[in-house]
């Protein structure tokens, strides 16, 4: 093979590999979301990552490999545990709610 031609293939590979990865991530996404929608009001644990501004913080929840975005009050800081309370989940728009619990 010529140059050119190794690296059209080489892109090709490429875009499929990532289109691959992108089918993966959407599925694994549309699974946890309907798995969650079973469990409308049970505790998560999570762990505060980072603050977003005063009101916001990012929160990971290890059970779940997610990352979601909420409201928390200025007391939380990194790496602090976090309960969250799961309040709905929408599977066709990708989308779950979380709120502190208050203990």
């Amino acid at each position: 093979l010529d140059a050119q031609e190794l690296l059209m293939r080489l892109g090709a590979g490429e875009s499929a590999a990532q289109g691959a990865a992108a089918a993966e991530r959407a599925s694994r996404t549309h699974w946890t979301l309907v798995y969650l929608s079973r469990r409308v009001g049970e505790v998560f644990q999570g762990v505060m990552l980072a603050r977003k501004g005063e009101r916001r913080g990012v929160v990971l929840i290890p059970a779940l490999a997610m990352e979601t975005q909420l409201a928390l009050p200025g007391s939380f800081k990194p790496n602090d545990p976090v309960g969250l309370v799961l309040k709905s989940v929408n599977v066709p728009r990708g989308e779950a709610v979380f709120v502190p619990e208050i203990p």
